[in-house]
């Protein structure tokens, strides 16, 4: 193996050694970043908070903030001045949405979108398309005290 090696070099490198030069490591490429969807990203939604901002708004707007605790209970506040925060429920349904029903709401299926995750920013689908116009990201935590 070492005689095939050999005989693939140019022959002006057979024997000689070049003196060691400076090695330059590329810095890794930065991996896109890991797409939850369905259950999995509902989990991680669990004891954080949503971020949202309507994009078709101007930006003194506050976004809207929705913090799912893990006893299936939720607290959130409307993106607009003033707002109050309000309590919910909300639950997992065909293991695939995330439902959230308003205080004094009757349950039906509107009340469910699907989940995906990339990195920190995250879309709402409803019937399998994505809603436009929502900025949203994840927080860890409760930051807003909600």
């Amino acid at each position: 193996m070492a005689s095939l090696l050999i005989a693939l070099l140019p022959t002006g490198a057979q024997g000689a050694v070049d003196p060691p030069g400076e090695i330059v490591i590329a810095p890794p490429a930065e991996a896109p970043p890991l797409r939850i969807v369905g259950g999995e990203a509902i989990d991680r939604l669990i004891g954080n908070t949503l971020v949202a901002t309507q994009t078709n708004l101007g930006s003194d707007q506050p976004p809207a903030l929705l913090y799912l605790r893990p006893d299936g209970t939720a607290v959130g506040r409307e993106g607009r001045q003033g707002a109050k925060a309000e309590q919910a429920k909300w639950w997992i349904e065909d293991e695939t949405l995330l439902c959230i029903l308003p205080p004094g709401g009757k349950r039906t299926r509107n009340d469910c979108v699907g989940i995906v995750i990339e990195g920190d920013r995250i879309q709402l689908l409803e019937n399998g398309r994505p809603l436009e116009q929502l900025d949203m990201r994840l927080e860890p935590g409760n930051p807003y005290e909600l």
